[in-house]
């Protein structure tokens, strides 16, 4: 996994002028997360360079990247065709897969009895621009709201 934490002492903490008040928020960011997700779904990507494209064609950008193909130069945005010619074997995966649809869910079943206390998502947030406007929206007991825009 891809996931990074960051612990400072208290006395550090201060020392560096952080704030060292009981956390309000939790924010949860997964570098290459997608990629992370089908390497956990399929164990034979595990340990290989792995990137996850928007489509199934070469002159598609890649949306995530698994360590070993971020190792290799490849990164986020990239289209397919450059991550083939700085590794030519690189496997693709489109983004269409279920684990991914399916992962957001999962991820709040584990987490809701830890994170029953958390405060709901920002309403009123404006939505971002470029999005296509069909989307379903759900929100869990937990108070998470997850998209899902149409492939």
């Amino acid at each position: 996994m891809c996931e990074h934490w960051f612990a400072v002492a208290a006395g550090v903490a201060s020392a560096l002028g952080l704030n060292t008040e009981d956390p309000k928020t939790l924010v949860v960011d997964l570098n290459c997360a997608f990629a992370s997700i089908e390497q956990q779904h399929d164990p034979s990507l595990r340990g290989r360079p792995l990137a996850i494209a928007a489509y199934a064609t070469d002159a598609a950008t890649i949306v995530s990247s698994s360590r070993e193909a971020r190792d290799l130069g490849i990164k986020t945005g990239m289209k397919v065709f450059e991550a083939k010619a700085i590794f030519p074997p690189i496997l693709i995966r489109d983004s269409s897969g279920w684990a991914l649809k399916a992962s957001p869910a999962r991820s709040r079943r584990r987490c809701g009895s830890r994170l029953a206390n958390a405060s709901p998502p920002r309403s009123g947030s404006p939505p971002r621009s470029g999005w296509p406007s069909r989307r379903r929206t759900s929100t869990s007991a937990t108070g998470f709201r997850e998209s899902i825009t149409p492939t």
